[in-house]
């Protein structure tokens, strides 16, 4: 009986005792796997602003390729666009004096009903409006006078 009695009275004493210390011991591991949780879970957030910084940078570079690019041709590009510009300087000028000598050429004409010019002219009054034409074309290129370039050395 005393043994019971002596069991009855550990058991009563202890059960509280054993009963808080599980609690404790569940109530750190639940707090050791949420402090793993977000621990994590922060690293995962860092790791995501990483990889989003990263990408900004690449994203950048790549906007900036082609403006890399575009300096390291410079230099070639404006020697072709001052090539074409020396080239394409007498031909606007010719086409801009042609544009004003078509239409009047085009009003001696006579047009059938389909929309084309037919000309009715002599051939001498085409080939005289084409010399005069001519003459109207190298004077505007500056070819005539004292300093002209068909002037040939003469008179300077």
């Amino acid at each position: 009986m005393n043994r019971q009695t002596l069991a009855r009275g550990l058991g009563q004493g202890e059960g509280q005792l054993i009963a808080n210390q599980y609690n404790q011991n569940a109530a750190n591991q639940l707090a050791a796997a949420g402090s793993l949780y977000g621990a994590g879970n922060t690293t995962g957030g860092l790791l995501t602003a990483l990889n989003q910084q990263e990408l900004a940078n690449a994203q950048a570079g790549a906007g900036l390729a082609d403006t890399a690019w575009r300096a390291q041709q410079a230099g070639p590009l404006l020697e072709l666009a001052a090539q074409a510009q020396a080239r394409g300087i007498p031909l606007q000028t010719l086409a801009a004096e042609m544009g004003i000598a078509i239409p009047a050429g085009q009003a001696f004409g006579t047009t059938t009903s389909t929309g084309q010019t037919q000309s009715t002219t002599p051939l001498w009054q085409n080939i005289l409006g084409g010399a005069i034409g001519g003459a109207g074309i190298l004077g505007g290129m500056g070819a005539f006078g004292k300093n002209g370039w068909l002037n040939l050395g003469k008179g300077t």
